[in-house]
Order: structure tokens, then sequence, then C-alpha cells
């Protein structure tokens, strides 16, 4: 059964409260046919709430100032630079970025090319670019914004930002609008198809409203009027270069067409019951989660609050996530106080961290657990 009301996260606090907003808000979300994506209803509520923390500087999809984030910045920027259009003339390229964060993506281009005239647009108080010199135009409104709508751009590109957005055809036909006559688009969005494969239901968050697969994706862009040039997947991410001119790419079937909705729900309730068995074993006290962000959902639909948190990510160290009673801890301190048992909630890494743990003789009384060892 898909959750009526989840947590709401959109960053790491360093006292309990959620920063001032709600712990957590209705949610609800349902299959679009016609797009092939999963798509969360927008309320009044939700959206006032989501402005509010967006010119706050919401920090939902992560930072990438740690070692991984810096292997992402590599290579989205190499892609980026990859996608530029030839020029048509001896002016510099246009280069804009919506939705800039603070900033680093645009930093590392004009480090790479400093011949690029970038332009970044953020409506959070975090889009700060540091050690740049005044060549970087920082537009603090949410896109399309007054101040660029007479301006076109050779390549405008935007990472992590469609799955945030209500109506994402029309999204996609205002940045095409304001591409010259040779420009390219580039977005990346969440691949959701890992999730909806094995019932996560982590993926789900209020400034989620779009759940991607490559088909709903790709269909997307068949509706805004793009042509897809170049698709990859990286760091866990669909990243897509299209423009306005036809190529000979078509829309494929994807692998996760033949789950359906019902299919999901199993998936979730059956994840959901082998994590309820886990804790028949141990006293929540007992028990650390490993990636603790994307446990919050199933922990809170579970009622399972009191248990310890560890993250590898020094930024939320000591910081807390709504509903869940405990700071997060990192690794260095977890093992000063080894738990019964740790269950490590990613896939992805789930292995990697495994392997970790196991290596480190402080935790050689603890049960060390994988989702795939549960469920």
């Amino acid at each position: 059964m898909l959750p009526d009301k989840l947590p709401f996260y959109f960053k790491a606090h360093p006292q309990k409260g959620n920063g001032g907003q709600p712990d957590s808000l209705p949610f609800d979300v349902y299959y679009d046919d016609e797009l092939c994506i999963y798509r969360q209803t927008a309320s009044e509520q939700l959206k006032n709430k989501l402005n509010e923390v967006y010119e706050l500087g919401s920090l939902v999809d992560g930072s990438i100032s740690n070692e991984s984030g810096k292997v992402y910045v590599e290579l989205v920027t190499d892609f980026i630079l990859q996608s530029l259009p030839i020029k048509q003339t001896n002016e510099s390229l246009s280069v804009l970025e919506v939705g800039c964060g603070n900033g680093i993506i645009l930093k590392q281009l004009k480090k790479k090319d400093s011949s690029l005239k970038l332009t970044g647009i953020e409506p959070g108080g975090h889009g700060i670019v540091e050690g740049i010199d005044d060549e970087i135009d920082i537009i603090r409104d949410f896109f399309p914004a007054k101040q660029i709508a007479s301006l076109q751009f050779d390549l405008i590109y935007s990472l992590l930002v469609l799955e945030h957005i209500e109506d994402p055809v029309v999204f996609l036909q205002q940045q095409k609008n304001q591409l010259t006559q040779s420009g390219k688009l580039i977005f990346g969005v969440p691949n959701c198809e890992p999730f909806i494969e094995t019932g996560a239901i982590s993926i789900f968050i209020h400034e989620h409203y779009l759940y991607f697969t490559r088909k709903g994706y790709l269909l997307c862009w068949k509706k805004a009027g793009l042509f897809l040039e170049r698709i990859e997947i990286i760091e866990g991410m669909f990243l897509v270069t299209s423009s306005t001119q036809k190529t000979p790419y078509t829309v494929t079937n994807d692998k996760t067409e033949s789950i359906s909705y019902q299919d999901f729900e199993q998936l979730s309730d059956s994840l959901n019951h082998a994590i309820e068995k886990l804790f028949e074993k141990y006293a929540q006290e007992e028990v650390a989660i490993y990636v603790p962000g994307r446990a919050l959902n199933t922990l809170f639909l579970l009622n399972i609050l009191k248990c310890r948190l560890i993250d590898d990510n020094t930024e939320i160290s000591g910081k807390y996530l709504p509903c869940l009673h405990n700071a997060i801890e990192p690794f260095s301190e977890m093992i000063k106080n080894p738990p019964k048992c740790i269950l490590i909630y990613s896939r992805t890494f789930g292995d990697k961290i495994k392997n970790k743990c196991m290596q480190e003789s402080a935790l050689a009384g603890t049960e060390i657990l994988t989702l795939n060892d549960i469920a």
C-alpha cells in the first residue's frame, strides 16, 4: 500500500524540529498513463511549503562537495562541454544553468573553458559562486525570469531540476524557446528504474513531483518538440542532450514498463514486512541504519524512530532528519559504541559498505545486513 503521508525532508538540521517546517505532510502519488511516469499531486499547501524551502536553499538532492560528488562534477562537466554546439561566429558561446545551486558546475565549466559566457539562475539563498570572478552572472529567481526573458542561449542545462516541476513538458518548451537556432538543451533527472523494480518507496519525497524511467523521460522530450542527441546514465542520473533539430533516435521500451502499479506496491509491502521482522529481533536502539536518508520513509511508516543513524557524508554528521529522534553519526563514532545490528539501506552501495564494516574489528560482534540480505 502506498503512503498517504511522508516526512517533509528538504535538508538535515543541526537541531530537531525540521527547521521550523512540519515534520510530515500528506503525499498523493499516481501513475500517469500518458507520460508513463509516477506523479505526485501538488496541493496548494505543498506548493507554498516548497516555495519556502527553495528560497531557504533545499539540499535534498545531496551534497556534491564530498569525494563521490567530485566525481559527479567532473563527469557532468565533461558531458556538458562535449555537448556544446559548434561556434557559428567569433562570439563566446552563451550557457545558462537553471537551478545552479551553489554554482559548483558553473565554476568548473569556467575553469575548463574560460571563453564561455556563463549565467546561472537559482531561487535559493545558497546560489553563490565562490572563488570565481564577476564573469558569471547569478540571478536569484525562479525560471522563467524576467531578467533573461529576451535572451537566447547556445546551451541551457538543468541538473536534478525537472523532477521538481509540476508540468515537465511546458518547462521543457519554455527552455527550448530560449535556445539559439543551433542551441542544445541538457537535462539530468534521477533514474528511478532500480527503485521501481524493487518497490523502494525511498524515491518518494515531497520536492519531487515526477519519478522518471527512461521511457517516461523520453516521452516528455518528444511531447515538448525536442529531438534526442545523446543519453547516458551518470551517477544514478539520466543525462540527455537534445536540440530542435531532428535526429534518428526513437523512444524505446524500458524494462520497468512491465512492472505494474500493483507490483510496485507488493514489492514495497514485502520489504516493509522484512524490516518489521528484523525489529522483532532487535530493539530499535540496538540497530544502526546506514544511509538513513534512504530509509526515512520506511522508518516513518513503520514507526521505527529511535534507531541509530550512520552516514559517511560528513556534512550531515550531528544533524537531524525529520521525525527521527537521533542525530546522524559518522562511521568513526559508531565503532566506539558498536550496535548489535547494522542495516545498510542502499542497494547501490550496500555491498561496498558491508565490506567496509566487515573489515572493522570493533564490529566483529555486530550483525551486518544489506537490503538484499533481508528481502
